[in-house]
């Protein structure tokens, strides 16, 4: 069995938790085993351009077709990834007196609207909400401006611009451009600092990044996990 399958918007996404989660259980021995759900993992096993479709839209079609019950039938928790810049599609609408905190309280909520009512209570406490505040490069951001540029450090918006930027000034590839769009291999070696918790436990600053630290420390990758019937079971009874 599997301990994490990530459902994101992008294999990029998905390359940041990964990392993420091999650094917030850094000691735990074996390391844990994660899966790449939606976008699947290319053929290669190496994510790289081009790479397989990704987007809101397919996320949320993952949960109306109740995917995650294979998903966790192979993995103890799955990680679900939506950055709150699409909230208007999705029709979640922030109100001036909303905090960071609560509009992300939306947006999980929303995403919680579209698995079954029948699945949710008994797979809700394995579903491990990363939401992006404005977008999971924000939680980029203490890897690339040192802790001086605390406007920078502080962004919720523009992050991705932000990060290409800096990283231009200092003659390195940037993460994005416009001819090959989001590059894996760049995400994959600006997050690598997070296989380190030491680098976590200090760069937790965008509200979403918070909370979803918060939630790993809720699980447990000791044996055994709880199972949930397949899709082919139906409905259980109430």
């Amino acid at each position: 069995m599997g301990d994490f399958a990530i459902v994101g918007e992008g294999v990029t996404d998905q390359i940041v938790l990964n990392n993420i989660l091999l650094g917030y259980f850094q000691d735990h021995d074996p390391e844990p085993l994660i899966v790449f759900e939606q976008p699947p993992l290319d053929t290669t096993g190496v994510a790289g351009l081009p790479h397989p479709p990704g987007g809101w839209t397919l996320v949320v079609q993952y949960l109306r077709a109740r995917k995650y019950l294979q998903a966790l039938q192979l993995n103890r928790y799955l990680v679900i990834q939506i950055d709150t810049d699409i909230a208007s599609d999705l029709g979640v609408t922030r109100t001036s007196s909303a905090s960071d905190e609560e509009f992300i309280e939306l947006i999980v909520e929303k995403l919680c609207s579209y698995i079954a009512d029948e699945d949710l209570a008994s797979v809700r406490k394995r579903l491990l909400f990363a939401v992006g505040l404005d977008e999971i490069e924000c939680w980029l951001l203490p890897l690339v401006f040192d802790r001086s540029e605390k406007t920078s450090l502080a962004k919720t918006t523009g992050c991705l611009e932000a990060i290409d930027h800096k990283l231009t000034r200092l003659n390195e590839a940037p993460l994005f451009t416009k001819k090959d769009g989001k590059d894996p291999r760049r995400y994959a070696r600006v997050s690598a600092p997070y296989r380190h918790r030491k680098h976590l436990d200090s760069a937790a600053i965008n509200p979403g990044f918070v909370r979803f630290l918060r939630e790993l420390g809720s699980c447990t990758l000791d044996p055994p996990a709880e199972m949930v019937p397949s899709l082919e079971d139906g409905p259980r009874e109430s």
